[in-house]
């Protein structure tokens, strides 16, 4: 940007001021647009304040100076006292002052530290693209500035005055007026820090035969004086907005160029913290809208496939959604459905169907694909999962996988492995202690997340009690705490083991209740929990319910840093790969017509199932016959469950 056009740019910069916020708050939400205003005022504070500092500094040394003036000043007084106050006086000096306090030779180096700190972010790279050029600061510095020539001509013309002043007094020559007249143009400089005039020097001279003469040269000193503080007040006033602009075109301009080049890829500023530097990011309102469309059409199909036992099918699905989602990172932390993310509901059903598929497989007998693969996804789970959610959606509780598990390694001799399950709470502990947590990840309460993992706890316990196995951390333990499960608990574990073949665990089960029964304040058995329980909870419940930082975590973060070079609109036009591996294998279809039947056999004549209208999904069963006269027809499912046949020629496809 060349310079003539930033000195107009600052011809009115309260206008250009207003425009500049008015373009934040259209690009970025109330926080955003609120925290760039307050990081523009407080810079320009930290400005003015050093401009006043400076200021100061020199009334200081001219007070400094009248008070030195001895009351009968010799001629070499009164020179050094004239040579001093026209130097505290310089205008070129004030002039370089002004400068040094707006710290102009750190101006580009504070943006460029700033830039470099936004730019660890995420997708943070796009902040190195977009920063201004040093020409730009040079056009800046002028514009902050452009009515100083002003003021220190102004300031000069006082100075010329009161040295005009000096030489008719040196004519005059009376007794003390030389030293009063003298005196009183320091006092008026004291003017510009407020301090009243205080000049002496006009009274002692009434009477004098010069008086006319002294009185229209004081008057010329005044009127100097007061052109110069009109000026200077008025020059603060521009000092400070100037410097406010330069502000808020340095770095809220750069927040909206990058702001807006996110928007290309439907992002925004979720959050900032300009002191810091740090920021957040999340999807577009229309982007939310969408992912929420998608991610219940896709859950939905999970759970249908779940529902008719359709295991392979369904975690081929999951996967491909969490894959997705992980592929995208700054959706994963958006809230999608009843304070729960979009990682969050892919993580949950992607455990879900392999728990279900898990528990088939264990009633079948298939004890070795029970165990290996049960081993392999307490290995991979990533995020807190929250059994409640898991048995409100109609699945089996956590605790039958969990009970299962430590039963066919007790079975196996391979106790030890039960500590895969405290390794993945312990990873997500410190997960979310680096990272922090995704909507849905937190529990109501300590009390629930006990409730909810019982299980745990149990096994916890009887590893140590009967095997003496204790997990061991490198991490200080908490001080014990000692934590029970009540009757009503360990009867919901004991209906569970109910099922399956009784050995050590049945025992110690059985034991733990008639002891809850008999000796209902013995807490003893459960203190492995109070030890660990930061380990398993503290940090989850603490970083959930108190600091609420909802934040990606390494891989996904890498993920964003990598993508963005992707970017076409960064990097020039690129081939765009298939997104064939992201594709769920769901497909739905809605009507055509306001309304349609749909029939309980792939013909007009059968007996219509039920009937569906405008905007009903329909999800398609793979399963396509050709009827009467060529007419295609597909099985498909609605909402509540209910199956039949509909004709290709009234539905159109919205979803696969």
């Amino acid at each position: 940007m060349a310079v003539s056009k930033l000195e107009n740019y600052f011809k009115d910069p309260a206008k250009e001021y207003d425009l500049i916020v008015s373009d934040l708050k259209s690009r970025l939400s109330q926080p955003c647009w609120e925290e760039v205003i307050a990081y523009v005022d407080h810079v320009t504070e930290n400005a003015m304040n050093r401009v006043w500092d400076q200021l100061r500094h020199r009334y200081e040394s001219l007070s400094r100076l009248e008070d030195s003036f001895p009351d009968k000043p010799t001629t070499e007084d009164q020179q050094r006292y004239i040579r001093n106050f026209f130097d505290y006086t310089d205008p070129g000096k004030v002039s370089k002052d002004l400068q040094t306090a707006l710290s102009f030779d750190e101006l580009e180096s504070d943006y460029i530290q700033f830039i470099r700190a936004m730019s660890e972010g995420e997708y943070g790279e796009i902040f190195l693209r977009y920063q201004y050029p040093s020409p730009f600061f040079n056009g800046l510095q002028q514009g902050i500035l452009l009515h100083i020539n002003n003021l220190t001509n102004a300031l000069k013309k006082y100075t010329d005055k009161i040295g005009q002043h000096a030489i008719v007094m040196d004519r005059v020559k009376s007794d003390q007026q030389g030293k009063s007249i003298i005196k009183g143009g320091a006092s008026l400089l004291g003017l510009l820090v407020g301090i009243p005039f205080a000049g002496a020097g006009v009274g002692a001279l009434m009477g004098d035969d010069s008086e006319t003469q002294i009185h229209q040269s004081m008057d010329k000193v005044i009127q100097g004086w007061n052109h110069y503080i009109d000026r200077f007040n008025s020059f603060l006033q521009e000092l400070e907005l100037h410097y406010k602009l330069a502000m808020m075109a340095l770095y809220g301009g750069t927040i909206i160029r990058v702001n807006d080049q996110f928007a290309t890829q439907r992002l925004t500023f979720s959050g900032l913290a300009l002191l810091t530097p740090t920021y957040q990011l999340t999807i577009t309102e229309q982007e939310i809208e969408e992912l929420t469309v998608w991610t219940k059409k896709t859950t939905n199909g999970i759970q249908h496939l779940l529902k008719y036992r359709q295991w392979q099918e369904a975690i081929q699905v999951s996967q491909k959604l969490f894959q997705y989602v992980k592929n995208n990172p700054v959706s994963t932390r958006v809230e999608v459905k009843d304070g729960q993310s979009a990682i969050y509901l892919a993580h949950m059903y992607y455990y879900i169907s392999y728990q279900e598929a898990l528990l088939e497989e264990y009633k079948n007998g298939h004890f070795d694909s029970f165990y290996n693969t049960t081993k392999q996804l307490f290995q991979e789970l990533y995020l807190y999962i929250l059994d409640s959610d898991v048995k409100q959606l109609g699945f089996h509780s956590m605790s039958e996988l969990y009970i299962r598990f430590i039963k066919e390694a007790v079975r196996r001799k391979k106790v030890k492995d039960g500590h895969l399950l405290f390794d993945y709470f312990i990873r997500v502990d410190q997960r979310v202690g680096t990272y922090g947590i995704y909507y849905g990840e937190q529990p109501a309460s300590k009390e629930a997340f006990f409730d909810e993992h019982k299980a745990i706890a149990l096994i916890g316990s009887f590893l140590e009690d009967v095997f003496d196995l204790s997990y061991e951390t490198d991490s200080e333990e908490d001080e014990e705490e000692d934590i029970s499960l009540n009757r009503k608990q360990l009867k919901a574990l004991i209906k569970i083991d109910n099922s399956l073949q009784k050995d050590e665990l049945s025992a110690y089960l059985r034991k733990l209740y008639w002891k809850s029964i008999l000796w209902p304040w013995n807490r003893s058995s459960f203190q492995w929990v109070g030890t660990h329980k930061k380990k398993l909870v503290a940090g989850i419940l603490s970083t959930g319910l108190i600091t609420g930082g909802y934040f990606a975590g390494p891989d996904l973060y890498q993920y964003g840093q990598e993508q963005i070079q992707n970017w076409s609109w960064l990097n020039g036009p690129q081939k765009t790969e298939s997104n064939e591996t992201n594709t769920v294998p769901v497909t739905t279809y809605e009507i055509t017509t306001e309304y349609a039947n749909v029939r309980s056999k792939p013909s007009l004549d059968s007996e219509i199932a039920f009937v569906v209208s405008t905007g009903d999904s329909l999800v398609y069963q793979n399963n396509k016959k050709v009827g009467e006269e060529g007419r295609v027809w597909f099985q498909v499912e609605n909402e509540q469950g209910g199956r039949g046949w509909i004709s290709s020629k009234i539905v159109v496809k919205v979803w696969e």
